[in-house]
């Protein structure tokens, strides 16, 4: 991926060579991942304008996972940058683990290695604090709610089945599968 950036855009330094190549990193998928994420797509777009171009989005994924509101916030911001025209491509090394797994399903190319691992599993929330049984019943329909649009998505973007998705889901089971699954799930779309 050679920078088609001028060299007299002067950008800092921890940010420079990712905003060159266009690339945003995915590890933890939280509040500050989406962040980052918004500052990395703004710059892109901010210097594309300049140019008068769009140019690809690579999105670096190596991710166990994290929070639901944060993936929903990625993806939504992905599919947005599809609607403007923006080609985004998903490289997953190493792991595209829940969070990540839906992140990396949405982009417009996505690509795993040879040993990548992917895992998809329900909406799980997690409850801290609850002080009421009440508490507890509003986390379990926001788990359900998640879970039906997670399933939405992968329904949209892959060839994985409702009746695979509801199996696992009803079994509390993650479904975790290798690369070669993976290009025959439609989940990435090539092996590098």
């Amino acid at each position: 991926m050679d920078s088609i950036i001028p060299k007299e855009f002067n950008l800092p330094m921890e940010h420079s060579q990712s905003i060159r190549e266009n690339k945003i990193f995915i590890q933890d998928v939280d509040e500050e991942t989406a962040l980052k994420f918004d500052y990395y797509v703004s710059r892109f777009k901010e210097i594309d304008k300049k140019l008068g171009i769009k140019t690809p989005i690579n999105v670096i994924i190596n991710s166990y996972g994290g929070l639901l509101t944060t993936t929903f916030s990625i993806i939504s911001s992905i599919e947005q940058l599809k609607s403007e025209g923006y080609i985004v491509k998903s490289y997953t090394r190493g792991m595209a683990y829940s969070a990540g797994f839906f992140i990396s399903i949405v982009a417009s190319e996505r690509y795993g290695q040879q040993n990548s691992k992917f895992l998809f599993h329900d909406g799980r929330y997690f409850s801290y604090g609850t002080k009421t049984s009440e508490d507890d019943r509003r986390k379990w329909e926001e788990s359900k709610e998640s879970t039906r649009l997670l399933k939405s998505i992968v329904s949209k973007y892959t060839n994985i089945s409702e009746q695979t998705m509801d199996d696992y889901i009803g079994r509390k089971e993650d479904y975790l599968f290798d690369s070669n699954k993976a290009l025959e799930l439609g989940v990435i779309d090539k092996i590098l």
